[in-house]
């Protein structure tokens, strides 16, 4: 049997620190990625 996690609200929500300001003044100055899970199925 797979073990779940159970849903809800997340234990942590990190600041926004970019605040949808994606232009950056030098390259790999703003690096960002998307965790996002979306488990379904069997």
């Amino acid at each position: 049997m797979k073990k779940r996690k159970s849903t809800g609200q997340p234990a942590y929500v990190a600041p926004n620190l970019l605040n949808r300001e994606f232009t950056a003044e030098a390259p790999f100055e703003k690096l960002v990625t998307d965790i996002t899970y979306l488990p379904f199925g069997q």
